[in-house]
């Protein structure tokens, strides 16, 4: 029997669920959530945890299977990582942690048409 196409699912809320799966994820693992979806001019968070004493900014990129054949890492780009980094460097300053560690983390979420998680990958600490 073919999965039913969630109804719901347009662009912009596919990526609010890639984003709240991702929150969940992080939870289970022992990651403690501060903010979500910071935005300023620079760019935007999505979700901003603790891990330890390491403060973890997590990029989420969220797809929907069969999607142009493309995978949700391919959308996340140096030049998106750029702008990251500086929105980060403000949200630092902002939240009077600019002496704490910090890394960088993107999740690439794959979801079926019905909105169940296919695949679910965690890249730790990115640098460029």
């Amino acid at each position: 029997m073919a999965e039913k196409i969630h109804p719901q699912l347009t662009l912009m809320n596919t990526g609010k669920l890639g984003e709240d799966l991702a929150a969940q994820y992080l939870l289970k693992r022992g990651y403690k959530v501060l903010d979500r979806n910071f935005c300023i001019r620079l760019g935007e968070l999505d979700i901003v945890c603790q891990k330890g004493r390491v403060i973890v900014f997590v990029e989420v990129k969220t797809l929907l299977e069969n999607e142009a054949g493309f995978e949700p890492e391919l959308h996340f780009t140096r030049e998106k990582m750029a702008r990251m980094k500086k929105t980060i460097q403000v949200y630092l300053l902002q939240n009077n942690l600019s002496d704490k560690d910090f890394q960088l983390d993107l999740i690439a979420l794959e979801l079926t048409q019905a909105g169940a998680v296919k695949n679910l990958r965690h890249y730790e600490n990115l640098t460029a």
